[in-house]
């Protein structure tokens, strides 16, 4: 893993909150927060809990390749929502 670059996490999210509770967090912050595995073993739904093993598995390897990672949130192109739905037109 040493000689993989670093990881660069890059959202365009008109709607995502950088929470957790009450707390703002840094797009860092975020990402490692998505990176955390869940605990499979709560979930009723076998379905369920198969799908989250597997991106459990995606978030370990994320974790084990690519050690030095980094959030990055694009600004919005505009403030002005009617805008922002014909943002084609604009």
């Amino acid at each position: 893993a040493e000689y993989f670059p670093n990881f660069h996490f890059v959202v365009r999210d008109f709607v995502l909150a950088l929470k957790k509770g009450e707390r703002t967090l840094t797009p860092s912050q975020y990402l490692e927060e998505a990176l955390n595995l869940v605990n499979t073993e709560a979930i009723d739904d076998d379905n369920r809990a198969l799908q989250q093993r597997k991106q459990n598995k995606i978030r370990k390897s994320i974790r084990k390749c690519f050690p030095r990672r980094c959030g990055w949130v694009l600004p919005r192109p505009t403030g002005d929502e009617a805008k922002l739905r014909r943002l084609d037109d604009v």
